[in-house]
């Protein structure tokens, strides 16, 4: 899987600013255990954790480059969205429901483009005040707002003809006029190409030829140079299937308050579909969290929603937390290495227990890697949720486990059970083989853990190829979309559609409601459905042989959004979301089984 917004990581990423973080001012009082890679809960920056605090320090302590008048710090950590010269993108998260004196409080210090959902606070942050931001009494905790995943993988969609809305239009004469689409991406008209696409038709607009002269309307877009404009590419496939259709765009990246809040935002500019390419990776696996929950309230409003179900395929690892006891590791990282509390038990019942899992990443590659355990999101709900209640922490290690090259190790208890970090393979290691390590420092032992690994790699040994599918997707409110390449559809020849084998297959369990309660198992049925990819746009993303072919289900959902609208069209505008969403499920073209499935739902839209 391709994730566009990201940089390639140029250190050792986290372990390299948990040290940073380690040397604040000589006041962090960390964890023997260990031995300097965890921030000590009374330490005075633990509210923001390691993460921030290291930024902090890290502009304290590095030399800055200037760009014109600005100077910029620049973050070893890629993780983090560092903007507008001296400010990131966070998440914060209210003491109890005291959102609106942490946004008076934030703001105070200078946090702009706020936005609150919930008990979040988004925006993006003075770094010089990330000191005074962990002092608040009205902070529960904060953490960055990651750069999250975008679902990727004279132009004319090849897509259109394999989903047969060709066939519609010429048919029926059915172009999307009753509809009003918005795309939520990372940005529109960043790098500004849009004037161009106007021109030549791939997007509506005062200069459009072929007479469809509505402007695009912008709610909030990134800043110039920021970002890679993957939400126009979204809509010139929106305007190639359904090029009467109204269009509206949003960014998602102004952390996940600010996405949740810009679907409400779409929604009253007048959207009746709304489809994203988004996915942050501290949604909640087992909960449905802030976009999730804004996700379900336009859908109850008469919004059909669209979301890219993600290009993780099934590599997932899942299993109950397995006590292992003891071990030690990071010998030549750390000195005298690590020791565990209660390292995660790999082994299957009845074998030997094996604390390390072995896991191939080749050279030149980026992973991203996201852990949960069935515990609740304090951040995602309201009143009484207490938050987990137990600390896990995650590790690569390198294959002999004596260097500690990546990981996460937050403080959870009383906040959000989520690890995550990403690590770069430069080549230098001697090996493409690595080792993973969990481990329980506090709490009671979780039930289930899982993990999803965002780009190249194989799971060695222990792999379970469960569901990836999750966050805003997997909300009962949203229509998931999975993807397959528009040549392997039967519109070119082939007998049955091929699913694109990165295609996020669904199955991942809710296990708690909004608030943190515990419920009975929810499984929903995801991906419902799957749509063209790899077709061709003006200038995104893979350049070949002189035209840019854009992959992945963040391709694949805005067909099944243009779809809708000629739909609505057709049905003067009638339609409610769920008689969309069934009657798209209803006349799919089935593909690896009959009926719906977890890899391809009903199957390919027809």
């Amino acid at each position: 899987m391709e994730i566009s917004t990201l940089k390639q990581v140029r250190t050792l990423g986290l372990f390299v600013f948990l040290l940073l973080g380690s040397v604040l001012s000589g006041r962090a009082q960390l964890k023997d255990q260990l031995n300097g890679l965890k921030m000590a809960s009374g330490d005075p920056m633990s509210k923001i954790g390691a993460e921030l605090a290291g930024l902090k320090r890290e502009s304290e302590l590095r030399p800055r480059a200037r760009t014109g008048a600005v100077a910029e710090v620049q973050s070893e950590n890629s993780l983090l969205q560092v903007r507008a010269g001296d400010y990131v993108v966070v998440d914060a998260v209210a003491e109890g429901d005291n959102t609106r004196r942490l946004l008076a409080d934030l703001t105070a210090l200078g946090l702009t483009k706020a936005t609150s959902f919930g008990r979040v606070v988004s925006g993006l942050m003075p770094i010089a005040a990330l000191n005074r931001m962990a002092d608040l009494r009205s902070l529960r905790f904060a953490r960055p707002a990651y750069q999250p995943a975008s679902l990727i993988g004279q132009a004319t969609s090849g897509g259109d003809r394999a989903m047969g809305s060709d066939l519609a239009r010429r048919e029926t004469d059915v172009i999307g006029r009753r509809s009003k689409i918005g795309v939520l991406s990372d940005s529109y008209n960043s790098l500004g190409g849009a004037a161009a696409g106007i021109r030549s038709g791939d997007l509506p607009g005062g200069n459009n030829r072929n007479g469809f002269i509505t402007p695009v309307q912008v709610l909030e877009d990134l800043e110039p140079g920021i970002g890679s404009d993957e939400g126009r590419a979204m809509l010139e496939i929106i305007h190639d299937v359904a090029p009467g259709a109204k269009l509206a765009f949003a960014t998602a990246l102004t952390g996940e308050a600010g996405f949740a809040q810009n679907i409400l935002n779409l929604q009253g500019a007048g959207c009746n579909i709304i489809v994203d390419d988004i996915l942050y990776f501290t949604e909640p696996f087992f909960q449905d969290g802030l976009v999730a929950q804004a996700v379900d309230v336009v859908k109850s409003r008469g919004v059909s929603y669209f979301s890219a179900a993600g290009n993780s395929g099934r590599n997932s690892y899942e299993s109950p937390f397995r006590v292992g006891g003891l071990t030690s590791f990071g010998s030549q990282s750390v000195p005298g290495g690590i020791r565990t509390v209660n390292a995660h038990n790999f082994a299957s019942e009845g074998q030997p227990a094996d604390l390390m899992q072995s896991i191939t990443v080749p050279a030149g590659t980026t992973i991203y890697v996201s852990l949960q355990y069935d515990q609740p999101f304090y951040s995602a709900g309201r009143g009484r949720n207490p938050g987990a209640s137990s600390d896990l922490d995650i590790f690569l290690l390198s294959e002999d486990s004596t260097k500690v090259l990546a990981g996460s190790a937050s403080n959870n208890v009383g906040r959000d059970p989520v690890e995550v970090f990403s690590f770069y393979n430069n080549g230098t290691y001697g090996s493409n083989q690595f080792n993973l390590l969990i481990d329980k420092t506090a709490g009671p032992t979780p039930g289930k853990i899982k993990y999803i690994i965002f780009g190249r790699s194989i799971l060695n040994e222990y792999n379970t190829q469960s569901a990836t599918c999750y966050g805003h997707p997997n909300a009962a409110g949203a229509v998931a979309t999975g993807a397959a390449y528009f040549m392997n559809t039967p519109a070119f020849d082939r007998t049955l559609p091929l699913k694109e084998s990165s295609s996020s297959a669904g199955g991942v369990p809710i296990l708690f409601d909004a608030n943190g309660t515990s419920v009975s198992p929810v499984v929903r049925s995801k991906p419902e459905l799957v749509a063209p990819d790899g077709v061709v746009t003006t200038f995104f993303h893979q350049l070949t042989n002189g035209e840019y072919y854009f992959f992945g289900t963040s391709a694949a959902a805005p067909h099944a959004a243009g779809v809708a609208a000629l739909m609505q069209e057709a049905n003067g505008g009638r339609l409610s979301p769920d008689t969309i969403r069934e009657t798209l499920q209803e006349t799919t073209v089935e593909m690896e089984t009959p009926g719906f499935d977890f890899n391809t739902g009903y199957g390919l839209i027809d």
